[in-house]
């Protein structure tokens, strides 16, 4: 979380980075698809499953290389 405070000018309560703020969101979102017959998928769990979390994310929040373009396959296969 603390790479994550550098987004949020160090406040990681009452901002964008706030634990509370952002499963908010994630419920927020979820709530909107499902009346218009959409899903979301889970990020998380796609990346809690990869083997090398040092390498797929080297600054601890965003993937890089292989990962990314990995993701992106795991991604487009979701889409109807």
């Amino acid at each position: 979380m603390e790479t994550a405070a550098f987004f949020c000018n160090g406040r990681l309560r009452d901002s964008p980075c706030d634990p509370e703020w952002v499963a908010a969101w994630h419920r927020d979102v979820t709530e909107a698809a499902g009346p218009v017959g959409r899903h979301t998928l889970d990020l998380g769990d796609w990346a809690t499953g990869r083997t090398d979390p040092a390498s797929d994310q080297p600054d601890g929040l965003h993937l890089s290389g292989a990962a990314f373009d990995e993701q992106a396959r795991w991604i487009a296969a979701q889409l109807p």
